[in-house]
């Protein structure tokens, strides 16, 4: 199957722009991988946590959470062990 090529995907052509190159090195492998898996198949994801968030790191974590529990579909995972979620 030939790979489609996304017009944002290539760094020689405009609008690349370096800020946000560290979001298309994660984000275009992952969106190759929802298409070839489909968009029913789970994806791991890490989410990396502003630090420095004004209200704290554990506030937001809990906004982290929050917006992932608040979407349609997803089983609110919120304040479970680690365990719990991932089946160990």
């Amino acid at each position: 199957m030939a790979k489609t090529r996304r017009p944002q995907s290539d760094p020689t052509k405009k609008p690349f722009t370096p800020e946000t190159l560290d979001r298309t090195v994660i984000a275009i492998p992952l969106l190759d991988k929802i298409e070839k898996d489909g968009l029913r198949k789970p994806q791991n994801v890490i989410i990396d946590i502003n630090l420095e968030y004004p209200d704290g790191r554990e506030k937001a974590r809990e906004l982290a959470w929050k917006w992932i529990d608040d979407l349609g579909g997803v089983t609110k995972t919120f304040g479970k062990p680690a365990e719990s979620i991932s089946g160990r």
